[in-house]
This record gives C-alpha cells, sequence and structure tokens, in this order.
C-alpha cells in the first residue's frame, strides 16, 4: 500500500510561517521513509492530535521492553 496524502495535513502545515513548513514537510518525508524502509508505509496513520499532524503506528509500538 502506497502511503496516503493527508489534505487536512497539508492544510495544517500550510498554516505555518515558510521557512517553519519546510522544516514540518522534510520532518514528515522522514517518517514516511523511515516506514517504506522498514516496510511498515500501510501502518502509520497521519493523523491531528491536539490540532497538529500526528503520526501513529496502527496496532501499537513496533517493540517493546
Amino acid at each position: 500500500m502506497d502511503w496516503q496524502v493527508s489534505p487536512t495535513i497539508i492544510n495544517i502545515i500550510s498554516q505555518y510561517p515558510p521557512h517553519i513548513q519546510s522544516r514540518l514537510l522534510h520532518l514528515r518525508q522522514l517518517i514516511v521513509a523511515v516506514a517504506v524502509d522498514i516496510g511498515d508505509v500501510a501502518d502509520v496513520e497521519e493523523t491531528l492530535k491536539w490540532g497538529e499532524p500526528s503520526y501513529v503506528r496502527r496496532g501499537g509500538l513496533y517493540h517493546s521492553f
């Protein structure tokens, strides 16, 4: 499954100043890249928590101690 772009998240990020937008988009790219590298991109949900972008792995943690 491919990464699903969230228009809501893009809209939230677009409300920040340009220098912050670029950092947030870079961080978002890193999150997606890691999920793709480990073959788990379909399990990462991009959502809003407290009105801000949040990335949650469906099904819980990768590892527990």
